[in-house]
């Protein structure tokens, strides 16, 4: 695969793992949620991306979709779809299994993850590590590692708790291994905006992502940031908790900037008019 390809996927997988980890803010709610955002490459509409949330009865369930899209699909078509299961109990969460399905141009990934006491099992990977520019991640790196969307529930617990953006967590999401660290940002005013459905003060995180495996070589000179990467979170309705509004990094190729732009919960919808 040529490497301007491999490093575009680098990319819009990286915007779907902040997308992830930042559209699942509703860790007290009573009805599922949905979440739909976009993003954008300077002037230009580059993705697409949606989260449901289900908390209820003691368990969740998250399933997030994204795609590239605008001038970003004419040079590289990309879908992806993820679900993770698993259990909340007194401020724990205890993923199950977690699942994810991509295609791009016309090529197919899929991984699967089963969790058991420390960690998860590989149950199914395609195509097979030795086969992709991955390399494989030794088993010895995985133990006592979660999926993206249950880190995202671990760190939204965490904020709940302690209303700030704190500590590292270890993931394993099937093929890479690494850290992804929260620091307290500024509290920031954002202006109306005709691209979200948000306006108003909003309390800013710092995101740190140290690659431990299973990164291709190259992916840190396409996906390293220029600034620090930062997530806005705040309600846009008295109704809900705090919900990840805005997000930001610079990037050797330009700066990419993704919104919130329709939040659904029971009879309550806001979308862009």
């Amino acid at each position: 695969m040529p490497a301007g390809q491999r490093g575009s996927r680098v990319m819009w997988r990286g915007c779907i793992v902040l997308l992830v980890v930042f559209g699942i803010a509703c860790s007290a709610a009573a009805q599922p949620i949905k979440l739909s955002y976009e993003g954008y490459l300077g002037p230009f509409y580059i993705l697409s991306a949606t989260v449901d949330l289900d908390l209820r009865n003691g368990r969740y369930r998250v399933i997030t979709e994204g795609e590239t899209k605008g001038f970003a699909s004419w040079f590289f078509s990309w879908t992806n779809r993820a679900i993770s299961e698993g259990t909340r109990e007194n401020g724990t969460v205890k993923p199950e299994s977690h699942r994810m399905r991509a295609h791009w141009n016309d090529k197919q990934r899929s991984a699967y993850l089963k969790y058991g006491e420390g960690g998860p099992a590989v149950e199914t990977i395609i195509p097979p590590a030795g086969e992709v520019e991955n390399p494989p991640v030794p088993s010895t790196l995985i133990a006592n590692t979660v999926d993206p969307l249950a880190m995202a529930l671990k760190l939204i617990v965490a904020m709940a708790k302690d209303k700030e953006c704190p500590g590292t967590y270890r993931v394993f999401d099937g093929r890479r291994r690494y850290d992804l660290s929260f620091t307290p940002g500024e509290q920031t005013d954002l202006s109306e905006n005709a691209s979200t459905i948000f306006s108003g003060t909003a309390q800013s995180c710092v995101m740190g992502i140290h690659r431990i495996a299973g990164f291709w070589k190259d992916s840190k000179l396409v996906t390293k940031t220029k600034t620090d990467a930062r997530v806005w979170l705040a309600k846009p309705h008295a109704s809900v908790p705090l919900l990840p509004v805005k997000f930001e990094a610079g990037y050797r190729f330009g700066n990419i900037r993704i919104y919130l732009t329709r939040l659904q919960t029971g009879e309550l919808v806001r979308t862009l008019e």
